[in-house]
């Protein structure tokens, strides 16, 4: 009855976007009125429902979802559809669907095409999709996210928010090891964008997508840890290591940090003073955000926990490669870290 119901849409819509069309032939002053046009195609819907082969039965699936009333209903199909995340034809519909979000977002970079584009569907649709890989067998979601996995490099800035969303989607129901699952589908292909070789450009792309990939957004202040971190933090620091260093990566590293994975420090220092080494650390630090959060993240461990600091060798050379290049930068906060951080403590 659920399919019965799914091809009905698909059939509805059918409808209605062909006697639109015919519609549009004719001058304006003759046209019928739209919500005429959805009245009719409801109704000849209602009237075969019942009727044995009156409604195909692959209609789901042969029905153009990519414009008109059939994009609309679409969003409808997927709903009853997500709701089975095991069957096939469930897996197809949603694998269809990304296919018509790539072909949207392409639509996007056309200028005579750009027009038609309709911001709502394809929000609607990408949370539709998220809901659905969220709750996928690993196999059934690489299927529906291949078509999009494909595009990072092209389109980064409207695949960013697919990436929040699943993170959301995680952070109020968590499925732990299958967000990580697929967080790392997104991650090895951004290590594959070829604008990764350029954030240091003037007006650089991928900026939306490495704040999703790394975390950074829609956390409160207070927030210092995420229970869904908890023996998954190595894969984002794998990531901040495989990157090119750059000033848009440090800054979103550091605030990965700063908002949520504080666990992860003092540890994480040396990797962030790696990377200022392997960079133009002048250039790497001239957001003053970087600067700022790493000042507070130094704060909280050169005055609450120095001992702890200067006990491993490693950590305690970062921390001071880090102060003297923030002092090279001008931080007076850095200044006095250092100097107290370099002063021998009492006997």
């Amino acid at each position: 009855m659920a399919m019965h119901c799914v091809n009905a849409i698909a059939t509805e819509a059918a409808l209605a976007d062909a006697a639109w069309e015919a519609e549009e032939s004719r001058p304006y002053h003759e046209r019928r009125q739209l919500e005429e046009i959805t009245v009719e195609a409801a109704n000849a819907v209602r009237q075969r429902f019942w009727r044995e082969g009156a409604i195909a039965e692959d209609a789901h699936s042969t029905v153009d979802i990519s414009a008109g009333f059939r994009a609309e209903a679409s969003l409808r199909m997927l709903a009853i559809l997500g709701q089975v995340p095991e069957d096939p034809a469930a897996v197809a519909a949603f694998a269809r669907a990304s296919r018509t979000l790539v072909d949207w977002w392409d639509a996007g970079d056309d200028r005579e095409r750009r027009h038609d584009r309709n911001f709502h569907t394809e929000a609607t649709m990408a949370e539709r999709l998220q809901q659905f890989v969220m709750r996928a067998t690993s196999a059934s979601a690489l299927a529906v996210l291949r078509p999009v996995l494909d595009t990072i490099d092209r389109h980064p800035r409207e695949i960013h928010s697919i990436v929040q969303g699943l993170t959301n989607i995680e952070d109020s129901r968590p499925n732990t090891p299958h967000y990580w699952y697929l967080w790392g589908l997104f991650a090895d292909g951004v290590k594959r964008a070829k604008w990764v070789s350029r954030l240091n450009d003037e007006h650089p792309s991928g900026s939306e997508m490495l704040s999703s990939i790394f975390l950074t957004s829609w956390w409160k202040d207070n927030v210092r840890h995420w229970r869904s971190l908890e023996d998954y933090a190595h894969h984002v620091h794998a990531l901040f290591e495989a990157l090119p260093p750059s000033s848009i990566v440090l800054d979103d590293y550091v605030r990965f940090l700063y908002h949520i994975g504080e666990r992860s420090l003092p540890e994480a220092f040396v990797r962030v003073a790696n990377s200022l080494k392997r960079g133009d650390a002048q250039a790497m630090l001239h957001k003053t955000n970087t600067v700022f959060l790493l000042e507070i993240l130094l704060q909280r461990h050169v005055y609450g926990r120095p001992l702890e600091l200067k006990r491993d060798r490693a950590i305690r050379e970062a921390v001071l490669f880090l102060l003297d290049t923030l002092v090279e930068n001008g931080s007076s906060a850095a200044f006095r870290m250092r100097d107290d951080f370099v002063t021998p403590g009492p006997n």
